[in-house]
């Protein structure tokens, strides 16, 4: 009974077919062109955590490993006095 008032409500409906504005593939290219702008502007970041200047500011109380004396123990790849 529902099979045929589906059936019967889809033959009494109008066909409203709405005209796009261009062609299928007129959205595939501007999709395409989008994707490739997002793609340009985050390649044009690449490598920039390496130009940026790294600063030895730390928190108080923090062990600095970058100065010199602060590796006082042998480590298993250094040999006595190689600091």
């Amino acid at each position: 009974m529902l099979s045929t008032f589906v059936s019967y409500a889809a033959e009494a409906a109008p066909e409203h077919h709405i005209e796009l504005p261009f062609s299928h593939w007129g959205f595939g290219g501007i999709a395409l062109a989008v994707f490739a702008f997002m793609l340009g502007s985050l390649w044009s970041f690449r490598n920039t955590a390496n130009k940026v200047p790294h600063t030895t500011e730390h928190a108080p109380g923090a062990h600095d490993h970058d100065t010199p004396g602060a590796h006082d123990h042998d480590t298993p790849h250094e040999g006595p006095g190689q600091h």
